[in-house]
């Protein structure tokens, strides 16, 4: 799959080809700190096909437990990542950071996590949702809740959240109406 990607200021922008099943994840320390997050998500570029189509990525050699060197191309000006890959010349292959892909949506569910030993307790498991919520998230529910998202308004003069048109007034909702719509569908 040809794919498009840069930088948030647009100063740096490519292109390559990935395989969109073969995303990752990885929990090691480094892509904790150096996104300053819970984990890195990265594609592999297919060999010999990353492009840089604008500008030129600062670059930082970063050597990891096994003695491995990495270079991690990231903008200078805005700080994205956007790479990383073996410090050699030309190198065949680059790791992509999925955040920066414009078609990153279109990827499969990441088939491999790496480093799991390290990762935050919760980043495993990322299905878990709130309790509350799942208690009343039944299709009548969600049923319920989309005819509500037809009448009610976020917010109105006189009341604090959401707020129906109940005979010639606004009602205020709150409790379960507002966790509803919290989960409303999209049209």
């Amino acid at each position: 799959m040809k794919v498009t990607g840069g930088c948030h200021c647009g100063q740096i922008t490519y292109e390559a080809e990935v395989d969109p099943a073969a995303m990752r994840i990885c929990h090691c320390t480094d892509c904790q700190k150096l996104t300053g997050t819970a984990f890195r998500a990265n594609i592999a570029s297919l060999p010999g096909t990353f492009r840089l189509v604008n500008g030129t990525p600062k670059t930082y050699l970063k050597t990891a437990e096994s003695g491995n060197k990495r270079a991690h191309g990231f903008c200078p000006e805005c700080g994205t990542p956007i790479y990383a890959t073996s410090p050699e010349p030309n190198p065949p292959s680059y790791g992509l950071r999925v955040g920066g892909i414009d078609q990153r949506a279109q990827f499969a569910v990441p088939v491999r996590q790496i480093w799991c030993r390290s990762a935050l307790p919760w980043s495993l498991d990322l299905t878990r949702r709130h309790p509350h919520r799942d208690a009343v998230r039944t299709p009548a529910v969600i049923a319920l809740a989309y005819l509500l998202r037809c009448v009610v308004i976020p917010a109105h003069a006189g009341t604090r959240g959401p707020a129906i048109r109940e005979a010639d007034k606004w009602v205020p909702l709150g409790g379960i109406a507002e966790t509803l719509l919290d989960f409303r569908p999209k049209p």
